[in-house]
């Protein structure tokens, strides 16, 4: 990568709005890559719920069983503290204290806006742009998975989401064909 992309794609991440339309933008590139483009059949972005919350995405099913939202969230700043070399050991563990807040908060988040009973599949997930996040909540932090899981919120990577909706088109190409 050059110096210049470097540096661009640096700035992106260094803002919060920045580094939200990154996610959106991959978690976009990625249901297009599965789904093709943007269709009521398969998927939304941007989908405006009953509740007039508006997710980064639905993801619909063939039958009536409601859709999958899929929000991105990025919580970039605490995860970089607490891994920075350079912090003291107890600023980088008061950045993974935030860090665990940050998840926290992002699930309470997604579960209370996007999942609505007989509207919705009764889950959400919950896209994590970076895969480095995902592999520190997954690595260093599974009470922090377990607390998603309860609240019905799956957390994803890149790598991740890609193989849960390569699953999900294999289930619904089945049920269609079963029709």
């Amino acid at each position: 990568v050059s110096q210049s992309r470097y540096r661009d794609i640096k700035e992106v991440l260094a803002d919060k709005k920045g580094r939200g339309i990154f996610g959106e933008i991959q978690l976009n590139a990625i249901l297009k890559a599965v789904y093709g483009t943007p269709s009521p059949q398969c998927y939304q972005l941007q989908y405006t719920l009953s509740n007039q919350s508006k997710v980064d995405a639905a993801l619909f099913f063939p039958s009536k069983e409601g859709f999958i939202p899929i929000d991105s969230k990025f919580p970039l700043e605490n995860y970089r503290r607490s891994i920075d070399e350079t912090k003291s050991l107890q600023e980088r563990q008061e950045a993974l204290k935030m860090l665990k807040q940050d998840f926290k908060k992002h699930i309470n988040d997604i579960a209370d806006k996007y999942i609505l009973m007989g509207k919705t599949a009764g889950f959400a997930i919950l896209f994590l742009p970076a895969e480095s996040i995902f592999l520190e909540l997954y690595s260093n932090h599974l009470d922090i998975v377990e607390y998603a899981y309860q609240k019905k919120v799956w957390p994803s990577s890149p790598t991740t989401l890609m193989a849960m909706i390569n699953g999900l088109k294999v289930i619904f190409n089945q049920y269609e064909q079963n029709k």
